[in-house]
């Protein structure tokens, strides 16, 4: 039974033959609501077991209802206690009328409360003659739960966007970052929350409180600031939000010295919420840190929120970083803004022209390949035998191939201003690609590659296709001293997150140059040994970084390599 047709019940008239309980069980039991009644004495006389669901407990049949009414803790909607003697059964007998959708909140003898919306009606022989009452409750309990969880959404909505209106139009960057923590502690239901500035000083990077809200600020002066560590270094590194139901038990917690952990006086933590805020030209201005004592505090739609709002505050932070900029030129700085400004746009054009030359130069002698190619098979093609013909198909495909690679290269050249277009991709069928082409150059070669079943990417192909191409070249180029090699290709779950990984059991190589391998031109095998320029993985890096994720590998000796990533989004 609805709440909507509750007060249609304003009078029951029961005919003589049908007064048995029989009829009544069958009324009432089928009921989908909680239902009871009572005689013209105010004894009870029957219930359904919906009406125990509502009371948490079954009342004793034969018994005045104001009696067991007294027994429960009721109150208004408004939260105010309700008289007892006002029950609204004992009523509809005494008063002999309906009392109609009376909202009321019962607390059961668990301590759980309930809102439910109660009907009293008089029953009434067919000669008039009171008989009886009966009152029916529809919990109602979940749908006023939905009703303030939508008010809420709406309340936090409304900030939100009362919030962006500030934000927007703040250009005072003290006032502009503590109303973003402000938002933030709000909108994520935090205990407390803080602005770090990330900046570089003499001594290399330091992390500067410039707001706090949810607590004094002379909390934070019992002990030191961030440091570069396992925690906090991901966020000022711009790698990407750090989520935590609990930090203290995260597998990057308690890594550096000397703390180990929390410092003494430290704040309680232990529900975390990290997420860096990134300028337009990628610089981490800092990070928006977020805590609760209690664990499991921050879900995902807090972190959605919060990584929103920290995208916001980087565009509102850099505005109101150039508007204090701007306030402090002097007019020979506004020539000398000019002058650079100048000199910035010769060296794009510069940098767009020898983008050009390299283009043209390149694809000149390949367009005279695949102009021949074409020209030997639409002419000879018939005084060839089908290996020949095979071959400068190839060469063919080759070239356009070479070509699509030198797009991709100029490509990744400009993206630093280019958007990554992401599309669903299925991962087998790009590496099948790829290791198709690596046998065809190395027919001879026993490598088994195995690739995740139906395991989809999210990315620019050509990108990713750019990035599988160097690493799965490498894990090829690197097996060669084995007799039968093995390449897997995969991902798994860490932390919430996917990584991808390509791993090969080929020559490895010493963690300890770990921080030469992902630069530009940097090698640590010699030439005669494995060929190469050195590019492949600062390559690599450059595509991942793009997507917004982080690559990093593991490796010994003799025992193969393996490559991970990630791609945020």
């Amino acid at each position: 039974m609805s709440a909507d047709h509750l007060g249609q019940l304003d009078s029951f008239t029961i005919p003589a033959p049908a007064r048995s309980d029989l009829y009544f069980r069958t009324l009432l039991d089928n009921l989908p609501a909680g239902a009871y009644t009572c005689d013209d004495q105010g004894l009870i006389t029957y219930y359904n077991e919906r009406a125990v669901e509502v009371w948490g407990r079954a009342p004793a049949l034969n018994n005045p209802i104001d009696r067991f009414c007294g027994s429960f803790k009721l109150f208004a909607a408004d939260g105010s206690p309700l008289q007892h003697e006002q029950c609204w059964m004992g009523l509809a007998i005494l008063q002999q009328k309906a009392f109609t959708g009376e909202e009321i909140i019962v607390e059961q003898p668990n301590g759980r409360r309930l809102t439910v919306l109660a009907h009293a009606s008089p029953i009434h022989d067919e000669s008039g003659q009171l008989i009886g009452a009966v009152n029916v409750l529809v919990d109602i309990t979940e749908r006023k739960r939905a009703e303030l969880e939508l008010r809420e959404k709406n309340a936090l909505l409304a900030s939100i966007h009362k919030a962006s209106i500030s934000v927007s139009s703040e250009l005072d960057l003290q006032k502009l970052v503590q109303v973003i923590t402000d938002i933030g502690v709000e909108v994520t239901k935090a205990q407390f929350g803080a602005f770090f500035y990330n900046e570089v000083g003499d001594e290399g990077e330091i992390y500067t409180l410039f707001t706090l809200s949810g607590t004094d600020k002379d909390a934070f002066s019992k002990f030191p600031m961030p440091r570069n560590t396992h925690v906090f270094g991901p966020t000022f590194r711009g790698e990407g939000v750090v989520r935590s139901a609990d930090i203290t038990g995260d597998p990057r917690y308690g890594k550096n010295p000397p703390y180990r952990g929390m410092p003494d006086g430290h704040l309680p933590v232990r529900s975390y919420l990290a997420v860096p805020v990134v300028s337009r030209s990628d610089e981490v201005l800092g990070g928006l840190f977020f805590g609760h004592h209690e664990v499991g505090v921050f879900d995902d739609q807090a972190e959605r929120l919060i990584t929103g709002i920290a995208s916001q505050a980087a565009v509102a932070i850099d505005n109101a970083r150039l508007y204090e900029q701007a306030l402090s030129l002097n007019h020979s700085l506004d020539e000398k803004v000019k002058s650079r400004t100048a000199e910035l746009q010769i060296l794009n054009n510069e940098l767009e022209a020898f983008n050009y030359s390299v283009s043209h130069d390149l694809r000149s002698p390949l367009r005279a390949m695949s102009g021949f190619s074409t020209t030997l098979l639409s002419d000879y093609g018939d005084q060839l035998d089908e290996e020949a013909r095979y071959y400068l198909q190839r060469i063919n495909l080759g070239t356009l191939r070479m070509s699509d690679l030198i797009d991709s290269l100029l490509q990744l050249s400009r993206l630093t201003r280019a958007k990554v277009l992401r599309v669903e991709l299925e991962l087998a069928p790009l590496v099948d690609g790829i290791v198709r082409d690596l046998r065809e150059r190395e027919p001879e070669r026993r490598i088994s590659v195995e690739v995740d079943d139906g395991l989809t990417i999210s990315g620019d192909q050509t990108l990713l296709r750019i990035a599988l191409e160097n690493l799965l070249g490498n894990a090829w180029k690197f097996t060669r001293n084995r007799d039968s090699a093995l390449i897997a290709v995969g991902a798994e779950e860490r932390d919430g997150e996917t990584v991808y990984f390509v791993k090969d059991d080929g020559v490895g190589f010493d963690m300890k140059y770990i921080d030469k391998l992902f630069k530009a031109f940097q090698r640590l095998h010699r030439v005669d040994e494995f060929e190469g320029i050195g590019i492949g993985l600062a390559t690599v890096q450059r595509v991942i970084n793009r997507h917004g994720g982080r690559i990093w590998a593991e490796s010994e000796p003799e025992q193969g390599a393996s490559f991970y990533f990630t791609l945020n989004g």
